[in-house]
């Protein structure tokens, strides 16, 4: 060799090397484009798993929406003291499934009959206040009250036309309830005159004749309640609400009216003021009020969701096992009131995906045994969760409901609105638990609201809607039976 000859290795290092970053360089590159490829296989695969589940949730929502409707025709039956009867042109349709042609069709059905009634109502109306016949009077009033059934949208979507019925069937609804109330509280109503002007002097109440519409006229009526007195208010001055509406609480005196009210969730203790938010920089109207005593004794504290004999003895219940899902985008200083309504409010379809804030996929998740009070996993700022459990009952009972959250909830109970907070007008609240939360939570007793609800026999559906805000937030519900809340 001579001297000055590069040797052979050295020549074939650089090659090396460059063989060796390429193959490092490829097989990055392969792994990259494998893991992407996977990712959006991934993607594609949450995103149909997505789509399903708002499909199902439409279908379920849709299967809710009749039932409804016969919920709602039951009501105005009741209303007349009379029971409805088994409809010839439903028991005609095909047996009941999720097709929303099958649901439109029976949709139809109901929203007519319930139409039928509102008409009869008014001609038996008309008839005692003017003395014509009943067939005369329903004449009248099919003459003067044109079809008000909306027509079915123009896209033929069975769903859109369904929502349409079940609307214009919870204004009936409505209607007949005011109705109520004015005869029971005795309040004279005016009648139109004939071009809708109103007329120079009301019409008394119970006074036969006047000019105006059929409807108008019969809208007007002698003061008279129906199914005896108001009970509205429970033991000790408490809200009462109830589980459930129907002939089974006819027992309990309750006026058709409130019957209606609770299915339309109109007889609801919530008070809507301007917010006065807690965050930094914003004014908290402090407002007033008092967290209910429990007493200075030792108290026996139960969790669980089965009341009934053979259970264990405690003074008070915290609900302490839920399916939750969240968080969901919120809109910050709009509180539960103002936010969208997301899938899991149109029904409760526990296998269900969704995307919540940020994008992120959400499954309801079922967690047993929480500490008291409930929060959720990963609380959020400015997000919506919701919650689902169930209460079962051995019979039928009234117990006191404590309740309390930081920031705003929406509860159901049965599918009816049982309870709204609101988050303004409460920093005496936030104050109070926060200052002593040792004690009160000692004691099951986060509490700003209590009252009195009837629990039916059986499986009693609790629906959560729970708002956060900033900083922390909590969710309380406790059951007591009604002789256990002290005198505030």
């Amino acid at each position: 060799m001579n001297f000055g000859d590069t040797p052979l290795a050295l020549r074939r290092a650089p090659f090396r090397t460059y063989v060796a970053v390429s193959l490092a360089l490829h097989a990055a590159l392969g792994g990259t484009l494998y893991w992407f490829g996977a990712y959006q296989v991934e993607q594609r695969r949450q995103d149909t798993q997505v789509a399903d589940s708002a499909q199902a949730t439409y279908r379920a929502r849709t299967v809710r929406r009749v039932d409804d409707l016969q919920k709602i025709k039951e009501l105005m039956a009741q209303s007349t003291r009379s029971e409805p009867g088994p409809d010839a042109a439903l028991t005609a349709l095909p047996p009941v499934s999720d097709d929303p042609r099958e649901q439109l069709a029976r949709a139809r059905v109901l929203s007519k009959a319930i139409d039928d009634i509102h008409r009869d109502i008014k001609a038996e109306e008309l008839a005692r206040l003017t003395g014509m016949s009943k067939e005369a009077a329903r004449a009248e009033v099919d003459t003067e009250m044109p079809s008000t059934t909306p027509a079915p949208p123009e896209a033929g979507n069975p769903a859109d036309e369904i929502a349409g019925l079940e609307e214009h069937a919870r204004e009936l609804l409505a209607r007949r309830a005011d109705d109520l109330r004015r005869k029971q509280e005795g309040v004279a109503v005016s009648a139109s005159g004939p071009h809708g002007e109103a007329p120079t002097a009301p019409l008394p109440v119970g006074a036969e004749g006047g000019s105006g519409n059929a409807e108008a006229r019969a809208a007007t009526g002698p003061a008279t309640g129906l199914d005896g007195a108001d009970e509205r208010s429970g033991a000790n001055g408490h809200d009462r609400q109830s589980g459930h509406a129907g002939p089974d609480r006819a027992g309990a005196g309750t006026h058709a009216a409130d019957r209606i009210d609770d299915f339309l969730g109109q007889g609801v203790d919530a008070t809507r003021a301007p917010r006065h938010r807690s965050t930094v920089g914003r004014l908290i109207r402090y407002g007033s009020g008092q967290i209910p005593r429990v007493g200075t004794g030792p108290v026996t504290k139960g969790e669980g969701r089965m009341l009934g004999a053979g259970g264990q003895y405690a003074d008070r219940i915290h609900l302490n096992s839920w399916y939750l899902i969240g968080p969901f985008p919120g809109r910050r200083d709009r509180g539960t009131a103002g936010t969208p309504v997301y899938p899991p409010e149109q029904a409760v379809l526990l296998d269900a995906v969704y995307r919540g804030k940020d994008q992120q996929l959400l499954r309801w998740e079922y967690v047993p045994g929480m500490a008291y009070p409930l929060i959720p996993r990963e609380p959020v700022e400015d997000a919506v969760y919701y919650g689902y459990t169930e209460v079962l009952m051995d019979e039928e009972r009234e117990l006191m409901v404590w309740l309390g959250v930081d920031d705003d909830a929406t509860v159901y109970l049965n599918d009816r609105i049982m309870w709204k907070s609101d988050d303004s007008n409460k920093g005496w609240f936030f104050d109070s638990v926060y200052r002593n939360r040792q004690g009160y939570d000692a004691k099951f007793n986060r509490t700003e609201r209590r009252m009195l609800v009837r629990f039916k026999k059986g499986r009693n559906r609790i629906f959560l809607k729970l708002w956060n805000d900033t900083n922390e937030m909590f969710f309380s519900m406790v059951l007591t039976l009604p002789g256990q809340a002290k005198p505030e």
